[in-house]
């Protein structure tokens, strides 16, 4: 029972965090543009701060733990660890028409 009275309270933490900061938000794009509705300035920093610890969190758990481990000095390759560079595409030049005389 404790366990789950635990859970119930990180997780409404985790909702009040998410709301204060999406209202915060909302308020300073309010504040800097006032044809923003304070509710629609709310979801949109809601929005924007929950894509922003999405992202944290995926490149966060990107990072494979052996790369941390400086005593592993060989790694077996896969292909999914492979990165190419492919440069920009040739710019196309156009040719100069000759002048009619």
């Amino acid at each position: 029972m404790k366990a789950v009275l635990f859970f119930v309270a990180i997780l409404l933490a985790a909702i009040l965090l998410l709301i204060s900061v999406g209202v915060g938000i909302g308020f300073v794009l309010h504040w800097l543009l006032p044809t923003i509705d304070i509710g629609i300035g709310a979801l949109i920093g809601l929005i924007a701060f929950i894509s922003a610890v999405q992202i944290v969190t995926r490149l966060m758990m990107s990072v494979p733990v052996e790369a941390e481990d400086e005593d592993v000095e060989v790694r077996d390759m896969k292909p999914s660890d492979v990165v190419y560079l492919v440069g920009g595409a040739p710019s196309k030049r156009r040719r100069k028409r000759k002048a009619n005389r």
